[in-house]
């Protein structure tokens, strides 16, 4: 079994440039957005000891970074009364970092498809 085990998390930063279309319908307005932009992805690692009926061994799995192209696709409506309004929007992010990842020693290229799920409530106050 395993007798110790260290891990780090991923993560993955994004700088993106949106387009935006709008219709408004008096007061409810629906729009949708497409992104494209820059990803910096981190991997995690993992160090892990254990025994088992063969002897003790011992994994490392150091983290590896990757740079790549982001997508991304977004759509949402608000409503508005006075200089208030609220609204939901639904996006999604996807991108493919390739690691070169170093497992015991060794060398390998792993492509790691990302996709992020986004939703968000809104209140706004137009100035």
């Amino acid at each position: 079994g395993v007798i110790e085990a260290e891990a780090t998390s991923w993560q993955t930063t994004y700088l993106t440039v949106d387009g935006y279309a709008q219709l408004p319908l008096d007061k409810v307005s629906l729009y949708a957005k497409g992104s494209i932009g820059f990803g910096a992805s981190k991997s995690a690692s993992l160090k892990m000891k254990g025994e088992s009926e063969f002897g003790e061994y011992e994994f490392v799995q150091t983290s590896a970074n990757s740079t790549t192209a982001v997508f991304g696709l977004a759509g949402g409506l608000r409503y508005d009364f006075g200089r208030f309004g609220v609204g939901a929007e639904v996006g999604l992010f996807s991108t493919t970092p390739e690691f070169e990842m170093e497992y015991d020693g060794e060398t390998e290229k792993h492509k790691q498809p990302m996709t992020t799920l986004n939703t968000t409530l809104q209140l706004s106050y137009r100035l």
